[in-house]
């Protein structure tokens, strides 16, 4: 199965979840992409460019690399409407703000996570990248038993009465 997993800056969520199912996997079949990377150094290309230009250190990274899973070199790119068929499932982890309104579809669900770029401590980054974990395990699970993979979707628009 090919996933991609989307989150606003592609520094820290997207980048975990797709290390994350990589490693369980013993795949390369997810990959990850920013809903706002233009905007948000668009010219760092790895999370080691995006560290550079912004003279700090990814602290998703730096949770990553305490389990042993580095994200370092991972590729960041821009989501464009056009991806969206190129993928088997592809998971929002962008907040709700953060989403385009053409980010939907049969094969797109939505997980609500804390965005790690705004946590406050490096203990709410490590609970961020938990969840994410978890989710990617039973992510992983559920396609293993052909498990309904829409029953781990956080139902970004149940607000809305559209999902």
């Amino acid at each position: 199965m090919k996933i991609l997993f989307v989150c606003h800056g592609g520094v820290g969520r997207s980048q975990m979840g797709s290390a994350f199912y990589n490693a369980m996997t013993n795949t390369n079949n997810a990959e990850a992409a920013a809903t706002d990377m233009v905007h948000l150094n668009p010219g760092a290309k790895t999370i080691r460019e995006w560290e550079i230009e912004n003279d700090r250190k990814s602290s998703a990274n730096q949770v990553m690399g305490e389990i042993g899973l580095s994200t370092i070199e991972a590729k960041r790119m821009q989501l464009t409407h056009g991806m969206l068929n190129q993928y088997d499932l592809v998971i929002n982890i962008a907040a709700r703000e953060q989403t385009p309104d053409w980010l939907r579809g049969d094969n797109v669900v939505w997980w609500d996570m804390p965005d790690p770029g705004f946590a406050h401590t490096i203990d709410e980054v490590l609970q961020t990248r938990d969840k994410i974990k978890e989710r990617v395990a039973l992510l992983v699970d559920l396609e293993k038993t052909g498990g309904d993979l829409h029953s781990l979707d956080d139902n970004i628009d149940a607000e809305d009465g559209n999902g």
